[in-house]
């Protein structure tokens, strides 16, 4: 299942003290540091994610996700692009008003990212 990504849905999926463990990347241990480090990319490319879950676990209050993705990013200004396959370990946080927010998010490429090649 394909989705297009809007940065203001995506960056309200994460908690306040949210941590970002992504490739060739420090980690980003606020919303706000993934928020800023993200926005840009955001600003310049469109986004389509498919996402694949292969296991999941709830416990109380905290649950992880495991899985599979593919992204495709498109520049806005020239159409441009890159498809990157990868896997993914999300942990999530149960919120007061019963909805689930990310809380750690870690993600790596199968590969090199390939250019224009989607």
């Amino acid at each position: 299942h394909w989705s297009s990504c809007d940065f203001e849905r995506w960056s309200a999926r994460w908690t306040e003290s949210g941590t970002q463990m992504a490739p060739d990347s420090p980690t980003r241990t606020s919303r706000e540091e993934i928020r800023a480090a993200m926005e840009p990319v955001f600003d310049l490319y469109d986004h389509k994610m498919s996402v694949q879950p292969r296991d999941a676990r709830l416990a109380a209050d905290w649950g992880f996700v495991r899985g599979e993705f593919t992204h495709e990013l498109s520049s806005k200004e020239n159409g441009a692009g890159s498809r990157r396959v990868g896997k993914f370990l999300t942990i999530v946080e149960k919120q007061d008003d019963g909805t689930w927010k990310i809380s750690c998010d870690c993600f790596n490429y199968n590969a090199p990212v390939q250019e224009d090649d989607r």
